[in-house]
């Protein structure tokens, strides 16, 4: 629970002050009991809007309880009514570019718990890149598509990367594709910005 202040220079004791930059918000407005159905906005919003949507989810690093949720007097109406903000960014960083060859290394992670599983290939790549600093397998290069993304937001970044892809006829995909972690201190975390390659080729 926070409230908009002016300055955050006397922050009450067992309070946290925090700066949230400035950004872009998708306004979606809740109606009925927030702790019984606003699960169900938030997943139109990450699911249905955003599939739909030709904008990024623009989460931030350094600003990750960017989604507000708004009070206001419609708290009282019957039903109750508030608005809930998610950052999101139009995909103007998105490119076409050449890909060099490179040197890459795989490791295969098997079970049923996909999320688990991920963060365990995680680790162990990281460690064994670490420990002898260099991959061990030719990646072939070429022309690809190239967006930025969240990890946390993944599937859905990933999808606005591809209807984007789709708004420009003259290139085509080739079924290549791969993403690449921009990862700091040798973890991976929900927040990890990452970037996604799609294989393409001029018509």
């Amino acid at each position: 629970m926070g409230f908009e202040v002016e300055e955050l220079d006397a922050v009450p004791y067992g309070a946290a002050g925090k700066r949230i930059p400035p950004l872009t918000y998708a306004m979606a407005t809740h109606v009925g009991p927030p702790a019984e159905t606003l699960g169900q906005t938030l997943d139109y919003v990450y699911g249905e809007w955003f599939l739909n949507s030709t904008y990024q989810t623009g989460h931030l690093r350094l600003s990750p309880i960017s989604v507000i949720e708004y009070y206001d007097k419609r708290c009282s109406l019957t039903p109750p009514e508030m608005d809930i903000f998610v950052p999101i960014k139009l995909p103007s960083d998105n490119r076409i570019t050449e890909v060099a060859p490179f040197k890459a290394a795989f490791y295969r992670a098997v079970g049923n718990d996909a999320a688990k599983l991920k963060y365990e290939a995680f680790d162990v790549m990281i460690n064994w890149v670490e420990k002898h600093r260099h991959a061990g397998k030719d990646y072939e290069g070429g022309m690809f598509a190239v967006a930025d993304g969240v990890h946390h937001f993944l599937e859905k970044d990933w999808a606005t990367f591809m209807k984007w892809l789709e708004q420009h006829p003259e290139y085509k995909t080739t079924g290549g594709c791969y993403e690449e972690f921009l990862i700091d201190n040798g973890k991976v975390d929900y927040y990890t910005t990452l970037q996604f390659y799609e294989k393409v080729e001029k018509r």
